[in-house]
């Protein structure tokens, strides 16, 4: 989670309100959101049971406006322009813990999709970016998993292990303190694949609030192995309250803004490069070619019970996490000469620009952006 100032808020005019919607079952009944649930956009919202994550319930749904395929959750009319390409550079010989390819993720934006966002108003939902926008192969949709108990976040996180990459973001109440306890320092915790999102809600699990009932083994292992690399902007800081709080040991930190910078550096030259990490908005907007939607909702109470806005603003920046890299990874790859990989945080390596010039950012700091931390 980015610390930021109220006055770095997103775009969305304060005009346009908040879509609303209901939990209904198939008689038309209201259905309380309080138990752990799956979010499918192509579905709806489906109640986790003890038994198994994945089996939709087949009398709940979310129904939206329906004048508009448009909800809080799942917007239709938004669209990136990220490289749908395969790129193939052979960097083998010189970097040999690199793969020799980067073949881009397979969930991608329909053309139609991207024209509707390219031309779509600025005071438009539809001309802003979020999870919401991709589909796979076949046309499938990517699931968000909001889970409030540590036995969901155990058969959940079952879906992150042995990832190469996964997108990493952390919530947190605002102005919280130590003394004010665990739940209000690590509220939320995000993980992303291209296929499926996941909100583990520490602060909304039932029972005391020891690491043992915290803490699920799976999601700790997942955030300690170094084979797994966890993008996202300003990491180190969520990272050091995990470990605070939590007593997780994150390895496999990747900071996007040093990737961020070594591309640009290969416009702008190495001597104009800053060192200060580069806004998680303002690489959504560069490099995945559409706004990304912040609003005030991030200045939330994370420990409260997610509403539905709360729920895309969460899984979004997770899910953006993802995005950039593959996007960055694969600019990286055909840059001439082609400069190694930013290292994970934990090693403590200086960024090796294009030229072979380095720098070293610093991490307390956050471009165009307030860092409160």
């Amino acid at each position: 989670m980015e610390n930021l100032s109220l006055n770095t808020a997103g775009r969305l005019p304060s005009a346009i309100p908040p879509r609303t919607g209901v939990l209904a079952t198939a008689n038309g009944s209201a259905k309380n959101v309080n138990q752990d649930f799956t979010w499918s956009s192509a579905r709806g919202v489906v109640f986790s049971t003890q038994e198994t994550t994945r089996t939709p319930s087949s009398d709940l749904y979310y129904e939206s406006n329906p004048d508009s395929r448009t909800t809080a959750i799942s917007p239709e009319g938004i669209q990136t322009n990220d490289i749908t390409e395969s790129t193939t550079e052979d960097v083998s010989e010189q970097f040999g813990d690199e793969k020799a390819s980067h073949t881009s993720l397979s969930y991608q934006i329909p053309d139609d999709v991207k024209r509707k966002a390219l031309l779509a108003s600025d005071s438009s939902l539809a001309a802003y970016w979020n999870y919401g926008l991709y589909r796979g192969p076949k046309g499938e949709r990517v699931t968000v998993h909001y889970c409030k108990s540590k036995e969901t976040t155990e058969r959940v996180a079952q879906f992150f292990l042995n990832r190469e990459v996964v997108g990493f973001d952390v919530e947190w109440k605002p102005n919280s303190r130590a003394i004010d306890g665990i739940k209000d320092n690590v509220s939320l915790i995000q993980l992303a694949t291209e296929e499926r999102i996941a909100l583990f809600h520490i602060a909304q699990y039932q029972k005391h609030d020891t690491l043992e009932d915290l803490v699920a083994p799976t999601l700790k292992l997942i955030m300690e192995d170094p084979g797994t690399a966890k993008a996202g902007v300003a990491v180190r800081g969520d990272c050091t309250r995990l470990k605070k709080y939590l007593d997780i040991d994150s390895r496999g930190l990747f900071e996007l803004s040093h990737l961020y910078r070594q591309i640009e550096a290969a416009s702008t030259g190495a001597s104009n490069v800053s060192k200060r990490l580069v806004s998680l908005a303002r690489q959504v907007e560069e490099h995945l070619q559409l706004p990304l939607w912040k609003g005030e909702v991030r200045f939330s109470d994370w420990t409260k019970e997610l509403k539905l806005q709360q729920i895309m603003y969460a899984a979004s920046d997770s899910y953006a996490g993802l995005r950039l890299y593959d996007v960055l990874e694969g600019k990286r790859r055909v840059l001439k000469p082609t400069p190694p990989r930013p290292s994970f945080l934990e090693l403590d390596l200086p960024i090796i620009l294009p030229g072979g010039s380095t720098v070293r950012m610093d991490e307390g700091l956050v471009e165009d952006e307030c860092c409160m931390e």
